[in-house]
C-alpha cells in the first residue's frame, strides 16, 4: 500500500523524515523512530485521503494538511535510503561480489530499482527473483537451503524448545 500510494507523487523527499541509524557504523535496522516521525506529521498534519480529511489531532490547523501519497512517498524513500546505504557500505566492506535481495520487502520498486542501480555502479552482481516470489518466506528459505546445498554443507535439524530467544 505504501508503494502504491508513493508512485503516485513525484517528490519523495519533500517532507524531511529521519533517516535511522545509518550514520551508526553497524548493520542493524530499526524504523520505530521513523514511524513515530510519521505519527507526529499526522498529528501536525491532517491528513486528506481520497477526499476525505482524516484528522489524528482534533487541536491540528486544519489548513495545514497533507496528502497521503506525499506522507507516503517521503516515508518510503527514508526507508530505501536507510536499507540501500547500509547494504552497500556492508557490501564494500566485505568485498561482496552478489547481493541478493528477497522477501517481502523485495516486492518493493522503487527499493528494487535504487539497489540494482547502486550494484550496478560498483560492479556487484544483483540477483532478486520475480516478484510473485517475494510475498511468501518460504520462497526465502527455500532459496537459501538450494545455496546451502550447491555449496555442499549439510546442517544437523534440532529442535529447540526454548522460547526465551
Amino acid at each position: 500500500e505504501i508503494e502504491k500510494l508513493a508512485s503516485t507523487y513525484r517528490r519523495p523527499t519533500s517532507i524531511s523524515f529521519p533517516r535511522p541509524m545509518m550514520d551508526q557504523k553497524n548493520y542493524d535496522f530499526s524504523f520505530s523512530g521513523l514511524k513515530t516521525s510519521v505519527l507526529y506529521y499526522l498529528r501536525d498534519h491532517p491528513l486528506k485521503a481520497r477526499g476525505l480529511k482524516i484528522r489524528i489531532n482534533p487541536h491540528s490547523n486544519p489548513h495545514k494538511s497533507a496528502d497521503a501519497a506525499h506522507i507516503a512517498a517521503s516515508f518510503q524513500k527514508a526507508a530505501i535510503d536507510v536499507l540501500v546505504s547500509k547494504t552497500m557500505r556492508a557490501a564494500q566492506e566485505f568485498g561482496a561480489k552478489s547481493i541478493m535481495l528477497s522477501g517481502g520487502v523485495a516486492s518493493n520498486s522503487a527499493l528494487r530499482r535504487e539497489l540494482k542501480v547502486k550494484c550496478q555502479k560498483l560492479k556487484i552482481n544483483f540477483f532478486v527473483p520475480p516478484k510473485k516470489f517475494n510475498t511468501d518466506n518460504a520462497a526465502m528459505i527455500a532459496v537459501a537451503a538450494y545455496i546451502q546445498l550447491l555449496r555442499r554443507k549439510k546442517h544437523a535439524i534440532r529442535a529447540q524448545g526454548n522460547l526465551n530467544l
